[in-house]
């Protein structure tokens, strides 16, 4: 899995520590659950993630922009992604987009972030 953050809405780093989380968690979700009725590699590859320890990868994103041109090249490459929007109860704007999930291969998901630094 990889999360790319939002920079541009400073957010604290308890708030990047929970809009992960939530990305992780739909991702892991869509993966074992969801997206398998349509895609049956995804299990395969959730249940190796689980059994390999979960490895997660924190980028840094510039902002929407980017965070969404990133999850459109994840779609047409047919990895699973989510965009994380916040509610706006703490430090952003309601429907602020603060975080991009991305899981699948590891050498698929680098094709779209490897130009991307570590948070």
């Amino acid at each position: 899995m990889v999360f790319i953050v939002n920079t541009s809405l400073k957010m604290s780093p308890g708030k990047i520590a929970s809009q992960t989380a939530h990305a992780a968690v739909c991702l892991y979700i869509q993966a074992k659950y969801e997206r398998n009725r349509k895609h049956f590699q995804f299990l395969n590859e959730i249940d190796t993630w689980v059994k390999l320890g979960q490895k997660k990868v924190v980028l840094k994103g510039l902002n929407d922009l980017q965070l969404n041109n990133l999850g459109e090249q994840a779609n047409n490459m047919n990895l699973i992604s989510i965009k994380i929007k916040d509610a706006g109860r703490t430090q952003v704007e309601p429907g602020s987009l603060t975080c991009l999930g991305i899981f699948g291969k590891e050498d698929d998901i680098n094709k779209i972030t490897s130009s991307l630094t570590l948070l």
